[in-house]
């Protein structure tokens, strides 16, 4: 518990450091110095709040697990708009990105394995027991899922590779008697 603490007062310093002393603020002095934070949270709130049942009543607490869920989750992790960090993660710029690039890989990957599987005719309740750990269907997916994860700026290359390593996976869920192309 005493790091947490610890943790909690250097980003409130370099928050106020970087924007302002904001203890003791109005409203509207809040939204001066941390204009990004405040549009996140009025964005997160007139997208999602409805399905919430937040009210201007909700408590605090309620609003805070909103926001750290349904705001944090869907309003930055996943948003397709583009986005303007909000200040309050300004050290967290660098992770977030990481965390952002990885969820993309994991969707994608996981989009090419369902359909690669519908295209097989291997309904997705048979892929966990093909998926089974040292399985050539396993193997492939790793494979893929390194491919969609490295760094690179070559678009023909990714297509390339990802392709061989989708035509490796619907190989492996194919049964070894069927042919595949």
């Amino acid at each position: 518990m005493l790091h947490h603490g610890v943790g909690c007062e250097y980003e409130r310093k370099q928050l106020k450091e970087a924007y302002g002393d904001y203890t003791g603020s109005t409203a509207a002095e809040l939204q001066g110095m941390l204009g990004s934070t405040c549009g996140w949270i009025r964005a997160s709130q007139s997208r999602f709040g409805s399905t919430e049942n937040l009210t201007a009543q909700s408590r605090v607490e309620q609003k805070l697990d909103f926001m750290k869920g349904r705001g944090f989750v869907d309003g930055i992790l996943f948003t397709r708009t583009e986005l303007a960090l909000p200040e309050v993660f300004s050290l967290d710029n660098e992770r977030i990105g990481k965390i952002r690039h990885e969820a993309k890989c994991c969707v994608i990957a996981s989009a090419l394995v369902l359909h690669t599987g519908n295209i097989c005719k291997v309904k997705s309740s048979e892929l966990p027991a093909r998926l089974s750990p040292g399985s050539e269907v396993e193997e492939a997916k790793k494979i893929l899922l390194e491919e969609l994860r490295r760094k690179r700026f070559d678009q023909a290359e990714l297509e390339s590779n990802v392709t061989e390593a989708v035509h490796s996976l619907a190989t492996g869920m194919f049964s070894p008697h069927m042919r595949l192309f």
